[in-house]
């Protein structure tokens, strides 16, 4: 007699009861590098300060710690060490390879561990995608100059002042900025306070005196177990790495498009560059601003050492006088020279602010006051 077919669900119950059994079966190989802390996380090299790198060791093996700069490059190989099961850990003293002091910024620590079994890294830079960070609570004291916010993880700080209105259609607010008041800068975990004096770049313009005055905070979260260093007052991070880095040196890191302002981008794409704006105009030293009589003509360029790199990326360029803008232009090269008709021009003392902008993030910018007279006497005078 025939055997009746079991029916097709029954087969698929049990399909899916093998497919779990052979799946419990099998557990999944522990961690041989656990428990990666750095501490502190935030330290000052130049006055012998050092940071602890340390991981409980699974297995017995070799252990190595490569400190990498913000962009995988290497600064810095800590061992070959033998290590026991168990607690590791390695110091760091601020310093590359060659013994010199590195310059402020974040760096990123790299584990490997070879043993009788198995390599296992420890690298968390390598895929990293930071997420945007709200500082809040954030506050401005103008008689101090104290800016305080407080970031829930390390993160890179992006601070700049200026003047935001809101649109009456859109709702959205726009408006110059006048000032970078942290350049994509790692910060610590917890309560910032940053000191600006609340000067424009050029040093003459109050901007927190000016109408509609805002303070703009973005922060990016660093990868896990950055370790930051701050005290080296004689190199910036871009000179440093304009010297020293090599190809050799970079740890490969798959890199995506950017997704929004700031992220995917590398040290030198990343940091606003200085503006540099030349007007044709007599300066007034008594009133701290540039006599203009007629249209005003302006010769703009992007200088720095990651002027290239900024200039490589789209962006436009836009003038203000006060808040109003009088002037764009899409894709900008430089040098570029731009005037402003005398009829945007009326009599008296205004702010004239040239912001060049990123479709990435950074922006660079200047501004300056100039004074219109009245008459053409006022102009001899």
């Amino acid at each position: 007699m025939r055997r009746p077919r079991a029916p097709l669900f029954f087969s698929l119950l049990v399909l899916i009861a093998l497919s779990s059994t052979i799946t419990t079966a099998s557990p999944p190989t522990p961690a041989r590098i656990r428990d990666v802390a750095v501490s502190p996380a935030f330290f000052n090299p130049t006055v012998g300060q050092f940071s602890a790198i340390q991981f409980q060791a699974g297995v017995a093996g070799t252990a190595t710690v490569s400190i990498l700069d913000r962009d995988r490059y290497l600064i810095r190989v800590l061992g070959p060490r033998e290590v026991p099961p168990g607690s590791v850990s390695f110091g760091w003293d601020g310093r590359d390879a060659a013994g010199n002091l590195v310059p402020d910024e974040a760096y990123n620590v790299r584990i490997e561990l070879r043993s009788a079994q198995a390599t296992e890294t420890y690298d968390p830079s390598l895929d990293f995608h930071p997420t945007v960070d709200d500082p809040q609570p954030r506050t401005y004291a103008r008689s101090s100059g104290v800016l305080s916010y407080r970031l829930s993880k390390p993160a890179r700080v992006h601070i700049e002042a200026g003047q935001a209105k809101a649109d009456k259609a859109t709702g959205r607010a726009s408006g110059p900025i006048l000032k970078t008041i942290v350049n994509r800068e790692p910060r610590v975990a917890g309560a910032v306070i940053e000191k600006w004096n609340g000067f424009d770049e050029s040093g003459t313009i109050r901007v927190p005196e000016l109408p509609n005055f805002v303070i703009s905070v973005l922060a990016t979260s660093l990868p896990e177990s950055s370790i930051i260093t701050r005290g080296n007052r004689r190199e910036d991070f871009l000179e440093y790495a304009s010297r020293k880095r090599t190809a050799a040196q970079l740890v490969p890191k798959k890199r995506t498009a950017p997704a929004h302002h700031h992220v995917g981008l590398s040290a030198f794409e990343d940091r606003s560059p200085r503006l540099k704006v030349k007007p044709s105009a007599t300066w007034n030293a008594a009133a701290n601003a540039y006599v203009v009589s007629g249209r005003l003509k302006l010769e703009i360029g992007v200088d720095g050492l990651n002027a290239a790199h900024f200039l490589a990326q789209p962006g436009r360029m836009s003038v203000y006088v006060n808040d109003r803008k009088v002037a764009t232009r899409e894709k900008p090269s430089t040098p570029l020279v731009l005037s402003i008709p005398a009829r945007e021009l009326q009599p008296g003392l205004h702010r004239v602010v040239v912001n060049w902008g990123s479709d990435y993030g950074p922006a660079a910018l200047h501004s300056f006051r100039i004074s219109v007279p009245s008459t053409k006497a006022e102009v001899r005078r």
